[in-house]
């Protein structure tokens, strides 16, 4: 069966590619500067991190998997952003 905790560590290192950051963008560019993002499903909070670096957006994300919020909270700390 496979674990949640080895699905944390293989999405997270997914969501840490060049690719997924490319595949965002048309997302980030919808956002308007100084947004509040709830993000529902937020993974390892690559989505997150670009929107507070590009569009100094206020972030919020939650995720149903513990590994993905551990993952989430290790890549924004530092940031304004609130995972649960």
């Amino acid at each position: 069966m496979f674990s949640s905790l080895s699905f944390s560590g293989f999405f997270s290192k997914v969501q840490d590619s060049h690719w997924y950051a490319e595949y965002l963008k048309p997302v980030v560019a919808e956002v308007e500067p100084l947004s509040s993002v709830l993000d529902i499903g937020t993974g390892s909070g690559k989505l997150l991190q670009m929107l507070a670096i590009q569009k100094q957006a206020t972030c919020f994300g939650t995720d149903t998997n513990p590994g993905m919020i551990r993952e989430a909270g290790k890549k924004l700390n530092g940031f304004n952003i609130k995972i649960k």
